[in-house]
């Protein structure tokens, strides 16, 4: 482990200090704060960047500093302490169940900042990297749309999935090695008997091993869609159970070396009609869809 670095220090210091609300015995200035860590300007000054990034502290057009008030004396939010990975993750999540009520939805930074208690500038970067996942847009100077996952779409897209994946396994059904296949039989194994839990990684291998760019993107541009998807269907325990069957059937026909055998029952485990799934769910609302504008 690293050393704790005094710009870090600062910053944790002066940010719990900020949560926990107690006062500060001197103005917010770069040379008070130096002046009580006994050190230089220049690690105060990138805590204070951080602090500013992160919403704890407000700067004025004259370049004062002042504590937010939205900060002062609030207990950490569970989620603006994640790492950013994993925070990226949570958001990204939050806006695919948002997006699959098939509402077009507008949002602005501060709007989704404040609801995940981080700094905008913080969020912004986050908002870019889930944007090249096909879920959001950027309006300048409005804000993030974010894109309507509807019913009709759900249907068009396993549609165009269980042609891509078929032609993935034809692609690589020659170069699947025998041992990750029988590793996946026992692994498969194992969660039939832990209540039929799902693990999609068979899936993955195929599309992988094809080596096909066009089948590779095509699956990575909508994988948060369908993830969330296998998540809700995973807690139907019956659903579960038969998904894992069919699974084992895949991975034992490849075994055999039976191309037809495993086709027709790749197929019959794609077929299945995610839009109950999707309709059940729809009735919970989101909270995102309070938070936004909704569009016409």
């Amino acid at each position: 482990m690293q050393p704790e670095t005094l710009e870090h220090q600062i910053y944790q210091d002066l940010k719990t200090k900020i949560l926990r609300g107690e006062p500060f015995e001197y103005s917010l200035t770069l040379h008070n704060i130096a002046e009580a860590y006994e050190c230089s300007t220049r690690p105060v000054r990138s805590a204070f960047s951080r602090l500013v990034q992160d919403s704890f502290i407000l700067q004025n057009n004259g370049g004062r500093m002042q504590v937010s008030p939205k900060k002062f004396g609030k207990k950490p939010n569970a989620k603006s302490n994640l790492q950013n990975d994993d925070l990226e993750a949570v958001i990204t999540k939050d806006l695919v169940e948002a997006s699959l009520h098939g509402i077009a939805i507008q949002f602005t930074e501060q709007g989704l900042a404040d609801y995940y208690k981080i700094g905008r500038t913080r969020l912004r970067a986050m908002l870019q990297r889930i944007s090249g996942k096909g879920i959001l847009n950027y309006l300048p100077r409005i804000g993030w749309r974010l894109r309507p996952f509807s019913q009709k779409e759900l249907e068009n897209f396993g549609s165009v999935r269980r042609e891509l994946e078929l032609l993935a396994l034809r692609q690589s059904f020659n170069i699947l090695e025998k041992n990750v296949i029988e590793q996946m039989i026992i692994t498969t194994e194992a969660l039939f008997q832990d209540k039929g839990k799902e693990d999609n990684s068979l899936h993955d291998y195929f599309v992988k091993q094809s080596d096909n760019t066009f089948i590779i993107n095509f699956m990575n541009q909508n994988l948060p869609y369908f993830e969330l998807l296998f998540d809700w269907e995973s807690l139907d325990e019956t659903h579960a159970r038969k998904a894992v069957t069919e699974h084992l059937r895949i991975l034992k026909a490849i075994l055999m070396g039976d191309l037809i055998a495993t086709e027709k029952v790749l197929l019959k485990h794609l077929a299945y009609d995610h839009t109950r799934i999707l309709a059940e769910r729809q009735k919970l609302k989101h909270p995102l869809l309070k938070i936004g504008k909704i569009l016409k």
